[in-house]
């Protein structure tokens, strides 16, 4: 079965890595669904190719757009746009304010439990390709899952509140567990107790909303 599907597994990473090689001194440092970290290191993003207002809710993001203060236009489209992406529709997770609409900012924010999908994808890769005897190239993937932990661990994990969040340029968000779940879907485990060093990183969660 994992042989079968290698090939989409594969396809699927490209599409959230594509543009890697061209995010290096953009703006915020980021291009696409790439973002490189301050330490260099490569975690993901919610985003959308398009500035423009969704087809499905034309009226509803033109209104938004007409009523934000002075917000441009293109940006918030982008944003309520990489929203609908996430599947995490308007959750106040992608808001500063969560009662207005256009102070949405889902594009700017690190989410952690994406990059955990990413880093099991990842890992899920080098195990099809060993299976498959190409060695070398499970090896470039378990480079990259191992990469990603370190990314993970260093800007997603808060000491203070003792669990991972989502980042946002220099910080972490708001958004922080008032109930914890098992990450990724529901069940999934990290599984990364030996990658980089972090023997102790047994599990990554992901948290409930506010709202």
């Amino acid at each position: 079965m994992l042989i079968r599907y290698l090939p989409y597994l594969v396809a699927e990473h490209n599409f959230w890595m594509k543009g890697v090689k061209d995010v290096s001194g953009t703006e915020h440092n980021a291009f696409r669904r790439v973002v490189e970290m301050p330490s260099g290191l490569l975690l993901n993003r919610y985003y959308d190719n398009k500035t423009t207002p969704r087809p499905e809710s034309l009226h509803e993001d033109v209104s938004a757009a007409a009523s934000s203060n002075g917000r441009e236009a293109d940006r918030l489209f982008l944003h309520l746009r990489a929203a609908a992406e996430s599947g995490w529709d308007f959750s106040s997770r992608w808001f500063a304010d969560p009662s207005d609409i256009s102070t949405i900012y889902t594009a700017d924010i690190v989410p952690v439990d994406l990059n955990c999908l990413l880093y099991h994808l990842e890992t899920t890769i080098a195990r099809g390709y060993h299976v498959t005897k190409k060695h070398g190239a499970a090896k470039r993937y378990e480079q990259r899952a191992e990469r990603r932990v370190q990314a993970i661990m260093k800007y997603c994990w808060s000491d203070e509140l003792a669990c991972f969040v989502d980042y946002i340029e220099g910080r972490w968000s708001g958004f922080y567990p008032r109930n914890k779940r098992p990450a990724v879907g529901q069940s999934e485990r990290l599984g990364a107790a030996t990658l980089g060093g972090y023997q102790g990183l047994a599990s990554i969660w992901l948290y409930s909303t506010r709202g």
